[in-house]
This record gives structure tokens, sequence and C-alpha cells, in this order.
């Protein structure tokens, strides 16, 4: 019988400053307790490519930011996302070199379809655990960024939020169908990790794609683009987390100088697996002080407010989360 697995998963992660290392000055403990870190990365890690038209804010970090990711100790790393192609298809392919070299695994972008359609796999204590990442971010300058069969490119869905549910193309969907169905045959654990929603706002267009992966036999959606955090539910014994807002975001004083205070406002969420899927799902809310992560104690000022933020964003999607001193639990 195969031992539990923890995972250790953050939002939205672009690091790109002279010191890479000092991001995780004041996290790296507890980024490090678990077997596996994941997190979606923000943007190519190159000085190749050319801006891509009409997608401002560009997103490129310096080559360096994989002392960051390194120091941080991530694992996997998703590419699907609204800024992965900002400087088109050699910053992506660079960047994949560079996470090769570094031996951090990737999903959500690639040389083909094929690939950036695949999972990441990773096996610990005797699980296979896979993640799929996806972009379903309603920004149409994003068709310049899909994979085709023999092209570069990321796994993304076209969408359209201007609906009471979101719209999406059912190619896309037989397409993300087909992923899951893929990855569930060579995986004991699937995750997804989604960059959906809109940007800036708590709430929750994104909930017929986290259902429909649910449904098809996703282990855990998790979601990432708004930059506030999102709700937490439970959906056929299954944990969703809408938004998990950024983690390691440096652009927050340089590019957005009067970004909202709560927008500061982030967590770090661990898991525990077993072959029998996801068994428990806590919630530890966190900071952005002086564009540095710090993980919150119960008694410091925001992690009440934190707290409260996402029990009622919880609540408003039918969970009541369950408070455990340091922490926030989904009730699986």
């Amino acid at each position: 019988m195969s031992d539990a697995v923890e995972v250790t998963v953050v939002g939205d992660v672009y690091i790109n400053r002279s010191d890479p290392e000092s991001a995780t000055q004041n996290v790296s403990e507890e980024l490090n307790q678990g077997d596996i870190l994941i997190g979606n990365l923000e943007g190519a890690i190159s000085k190749e490519g050319e801006r891509v038209p009409f997608v401002a804010p560009w997103h490129r970090a310096h080559p360096n930011a994989v002392e960051g990711l390194n120091s941080a100790g991530f694992d996997i790393l998703s590419l699907a996302n609204n800024h992965m192609m900002d400087y088109g298809d050699a910053a992506l392919m660079d960047t994949i070199d560079r996470l090769e070299d570094a031996n951090i695994a990737y999903t959500g972008g690639g040389s083909s379809q094929q690939e950036a359609e695949s999972p990441a796999i990773i096996e610990r204590n005797g699980l296979s655990i896979g993640v799929l990442g996806v972009d379903a971010t309603p920004q149409s300058a994003n068709y310049f960024s899909q994979a085709q069969p023999s092209s570069p490119g990321v796994h993304m869905m076209d969408v359209s939020p201007h609906y009471p549910e979101t719209h999406v193309d059912h190619t896309d969907v037989d397409r993300l169908l087909t992923s899951i169905e893929s990855a569930k045959e060579k995986t004991d654990i699937l995750l997804i990790l989604f960059h959906f929603g809109i940007g800036a706002t708590p709430t929750v267009p994104q909930k017929y794609l986290a259902k429909t992966a649910v449904d098809a036999g996703v282990d855990c959606v998790l979601g990432t683009n708004a930059h506030v955090l999102q709700g937490a539910t439970v959906y056929n014994s299954t944990p969703i987390l809408y938004g998990l807002s950024h983690f390691f975001w440096d652009p927050i004083t340089s590019q957005y100088p009067n970004i909202k205070p709560f927008s500061k406002d982030t967590m770090l969420v661990r898991m525990s697996l077993t072959a029998a899927g996801v068994e428990r799902v806590h919630l530890h809310p966190a900071r952005l002080k002086n564009d540095n992560p710090v993980i919150l104690s119960s008694d410091a000022e925001a992690f009440d407010r934190i707290s409260t933020t996402l029990k009622n964003l919880s609540a408003r999607e039918g969970t009541d989360l369950l408070e455990k001193e340091d922490r926030l639990e989904v009730p699986i």
C-alpha cells in the first residue's frame, strides 16, 4: 500500500529580478514540506523572440528566473496561460529548454498540439501523479498562441465570459475530454490547472469548465488567472479551487502601482493524495509583502480578513470551509 503524497500548489508565478532567489526567502521551508510543488509559470523565461501585438502588458522574465524556480523547489509548472506566448514560439521553446535543463516538468505548452495537451507526470510513493495545464482566458490575442499539430504553442480553449455561464467552443471541449481520458490512462491521480475566469474579480464564471473536467474524471481542479482569491467548492466529492491568485509576482509594484490592496492576498494549498484520490485540502492564507510572499500565522494582521474572504466566497459556491488553526480545510 502506497503512502500519501503531499502536494503543494501555488497560483501564478512570475519571478523577474536581479536576485531571483530572494523571491523565496520567506517561504522556502513551507514550499518544500511536501513531495511535489506545482504552479503556473506566467510568461516565458528567455531573451528570445519579439513582442506579439495586442497583448500588453508583455511578460518575459530574465533567464536567471530559473534560479528562483529551483530555489522554490518547483517540480511541475503549467505553461498554459495568456502570457506564455507574448514573445512567440522562440521564447516558448527556449523556456522549455531551460525548464528541462533544470529538471522541472511542464505541461500545457510544447512544440506541437500533442505535447501541449499532454500531462506532466511524476512518480511519488508508488503513485503516478499527473497534471494537465489548460488556458481558457477570454483574450482574442490567444488565437496566435494555440499549439497546432506541427507548430508550438499552448493548450488553450476558445471561451467567452460575457454570458450567464461561460461559452466554450465544443471542439475545444472535445479536445479537453480527449486529453483527460488519455492522461487518466497514464496516471493514478490527475489534477488540472486551468488558467480561466476574469482578471481582478472574485466572481466565478468558469463553473462549466471545472465541472466538465470533474465529470470526465479529474481528481482536483485548480484555477489561476484572476489575480485575486476566488472561492473553493466540492462537486461530486471532488475539490474545485477556482482562483489561487498570484504567489510570485514581480510586476505588482512596477507595472501595477495603483493595484488594490486585496490583490496582494494569496494562499498556499496543501493536498494529501492517495490511490483513492484527494483525501485532504488545506488553504493557508498568505500575502505579498515587499513583493515577496509570506505564509501568515493565525495571529497575523491579515489572516482573519483573508480567511473571512475565502469562507465568504466559498459559501457563495455552496461550500462551508472548516477552520483549522492556521489554515482552512475544504470539506471533501
